[in-house]
């Protein structure tokens, strides 16, 4: 677990993602996440099955309430989610997820149903902020003529 002086180098985002990844912030503890395998290096690797791993709940005293941190673990599955790679020509349903700008999917195209994302325009050396439908972003304004 990470010291007092690590967690005050990081952003707020970046202790956040620390606190609601951890399942030790909730009283639990997962024990043999790392294995030795030689004894001789004792060099740790990441146990991704080869040897069993135990869930303890209620180990130690939470800091965080579980309702919360599950709900937050379900936002960060539905986002994920929708962070597909993207191969080469292939486009995801709902495009990806930012979460710097609050109305990124909140707003939908009244003709064609996507969601809009936020463009930069840009015209005399002035950018300008501005939110346009995802289809026709990607494919045009034969999609759609709306935004």
């Amino acid at each position: 677990m990470p010291c007092l002086r690590d967690f005050q180098a990081l952003s707020l985002k970046a202790l956040l993602t620390v606190v609601f990844c951890n399942e030790k912030y909730i009283g639990d503890a997962r024990l043999g996440k790392t294995y030795v395998p030689d004894c001789l290096t004792h060099k740790a690797v990441v146990n991704n099955g080869e040897r069993p791993q135990v869930y303890v709940e209620n180990s130690h005293p939470a800091i965080i309430d579980k309702g919360i941190w599950h709900r937050v673990q379900e936002e960060l599955a539905r986002r994920g989610s929708k962070r597909r790679i993207r191969e080469k020509g292939v486009k995801t349903e709902q495009g990806k997820y930012s979460s710097k700008f609050a109305l990124t999917e909140l707003m939908f195209c009244s003709e064609c149903g996507t969601p809009y994302r936020r463009c930069i325009w840009s015209k005399n050396g002035k950018k300008k902020a501005v939110w346009r439908c995802v289809s026709r972003l990607d494919h045009g304004t034969k999609y759609c003529k709306e935004s």
